[in-house]
């Protein structure tokens, strides 16, 4: 959960064995909310968890 959940699935896949390959994705502007990736708790949060799936996975 979080903005290091996608990094988490690759991460996972790749020292799972599972190929990975690049599908081009076409991104659009944000029509309504707020984007969160700027917030410094966001920021940290994923850093923590990034320390943690490595402690996890080694």
């Amino acid at each position: 959960r979080g903005a290091f959940i996608s990094s988490e699935f690759l991460i996972k896949a790749r020292k799972s064995g599972f190929e990975i390959v690049e599908i081009p994705v076409t991104h659009y502007p944000r029509t309504k909310g707020a984007g969160t990736g700027r917030k410094l708790n966001v920021i940290i949060k994923s850093f923590v968890d990034l320390l943690k799936l490595w402690k996890k996975l080694r």
